[in-house]
């Protein structure tokens, strides 16, 4: 169980990180996202060659950056270009087939996206990653959704990080949550920002370490 003391450093922590991402001038933070999606394009290539099957096969999650976050839109062009099949977080407000948890207030589900709607914007969910969604609201049904042992690789958007590669993400644990349900296949990858590294998170029992690329 948490304690107090560990519930504190954990959001002074996040605090530290949030403020340290948001003072990165933007144009910097534009250079450095495009980076960090060339590093990501080497992952996925390499996932797609561990695999074993045609890339149009292949499944990833990604997120729609909002705010200072790591952008991935040069990735997510990329992944199309590959023919790469790419999922969107999608937040549920009432218990889905593919969601992970059936406790919470608003459980996270994938949701696939096709090429077109991603560039025309049409997808509610990548729009507005925090909005809340019936998993039968009829805006969704162009979306399949994604079985969270269904992708290869996942990529993970990170408040912060440490040199063990523990995360701490915006509190609500969406990705902790799914995490746990990933496929012994998939790889999972958490994005961020030099700046972003803070000293040792205390780890939770939930908490999954993540392989972390930054710049």
């Amino acid at each position: 169980m948490e304690d107090s003391t560990e519930t504190d450093l954990r959001e002074d922590l996040r605090r530290e990180a949030l403020t340290a991402r948001k003072r990165i001038p933007e144009t910097e933070r534009k250079r450095r996202s495009e980076e960090l999606c060339g590093q990501l394009l080497d992952v996925l290539d390499a996932v797609i060659e561990d695999a074993g099957r045609p890339a149009s096969d292949c499944i990833v999650t990604v997120y729609a950056a909002t705010g200072s976050e790591v952008g991935l839109d040069a990735f997510i062009e990329a992944a199309y270009g590959r023919g790469v099949g790419l999922a969107f977080p999608c937040m549920f407000a009432d218990t889905d087939a593919t969601s992970v948890s059936t406790t919470c207030e608003a459980t996270m589900g994938m949701r696939l996206v096709d090429e077109t709607s991603y560039r025309s914007g049409a997808a509610p969910f990548v729009n507005d990653p925090f909005q809340v969604l019936t998993a039968d609201d009829p805006r969704l049904a162009p979306y399949p959704p994604v079985a969270a042992t269904d992708p290869i690789l996942t990529v993970v958007p990170l408040v912060a990080f440490d040199t063990s590669g523990n995360r701490l993400g915006y509190g609500q644990g969406n990705y902790d949550r799914y995490l746990a349900k990933t496929g012994p296949a998939n790889r999972s990858v958490g994005v961020a920002f030099a700046e972003q590294e803070v000293g040792g998170i205390p780890a939770l029992a939930h908490d999954r370490r993540l392989e972390i690329l930054t710049c």
